[in-house]
């Protein structure tokens, strides 16, 4: 059959034949080296000329890429994957996924994004592209999960991964601890409230030690703006503005505080900011009853 004779397909078309989508194409015919991307448009390479690629012209978009129907293309129908749809069959997240990856040597990280390696292609990895993220990515083939090399990183840093990054969620919650606690005491304390900074500087100006925002254990889940050790004390400041539901969780801490025996005294703020000495007169009204 002559050149004229041949009949040609566009990737859309190419792609229906081996029964993928165009984007699938799109992402083999880039990894077989037919074409290529620069800048916004598509070319051949000289591997998609060799192979009969050649450009035509259409009515509505232009110029675009048809290769020759009789065209014989080594595509496996398997369904790709993200690194995500991967990482998720490993319970692992995402960017662990890449960095196990790269560890056996499929992927490499770069500026641009994910690129894939020669070992990785070997698997079946395809070089693709992010539209929205305009980054390069790769997928993978579904049956990559049961690669024995794959199982085995996984079991031998994943434990590795999760650790850290459990250490790095801790790092991240004391941080927001201390972000949102805006106050600073004279020992040191950072509190979130100016009420809580004139009851713990008294406390502290007294020689009494004292824990702020104190856990109780039970499942409760009671915590005590205040827990004075020596006198089995707990100290919870009361705001005028605090809603129905707060207020009910102050009347359940109450009554955890007499079941176990505990001193309590309820402070409003407006008390602590204008006359904290009166913790003392308080105090010693416990300190009698016991």
């Amino acid at each position: 059959m002559s050149e004229n004779e041949t009949k040609y397909l566009s990737a859309t078309a190419l792609a229906k034949k081996y029964d993928i989508s165009t984007k699938e194409m799109f992402v083999y015919l880039i990894n077989q080296d037919l074409i290529e991307k620069r800048g916004d448009v598509w070319s051949l390479t000289n591997q998609g000329v060799t192979v009969g690629g050649k450009f035509v012209k259409g009515n509505a978009f232009g110029k675009y890429i048809v290769w020759p129907e009789n065209l014989k293309l080594d595509i496996n129908n398997e369904k790709l994957i993200t690194v995500s749809a991967l990482a998720k069959k490993f319970s692992v997240h995402a960017e662990d996924m890449h960095e196990i990856l790269a560890e056996i040597g499929w992927i490499h990280m770069g500026p641009g994004g994910v690129f894939l390696m020669l070992a990785g292609q070997e698997m079946g990895g395809m070089q693709d592209e992010d539209a929205k993220k305009g980054s390069t990515i790769v997928r993978w083939p579904e049956s990559i999960v049961d690669s024995d090399l794959l199982r085995q990183q996984v079991k031998k840093i994943g434990g590795v991964i999760k650790e850290r990054r459990r250490k790095e969620k801790a790092r991240v919650i004391l941080k927001k601890q201390v972000c949102t606690a805006n106050f600073r005491t004279d020992d040191g304390h950072f509190v979130n409230a100016e009420a809580e900074v004139a009851v713990d500087n008294w406390l502290f100006q007294q020689g009494i030690v004292h824990a702020y925002e104190k856990k109780h254990e039970g499942k409760q889940g009671i915590t005590s703006t205040f827990y004075l050790p020596s006198q089995n004390v707990c100290i919870d400041l009361i705001s005028s503005n605090e809603k129905k539901d707060a207020l009910e969780n102050h009347e359940k801490r109450e009554k955890y505080y007499l079941e176990k025996e505990l001193g309590f005294i309820g402070l409003h703020e407006e008390q602590a900011l204008e006359s904290v000495d009166v913790l003392g007169g308080l105090l010693e009204k416990i300190k009698k009853r016991k």
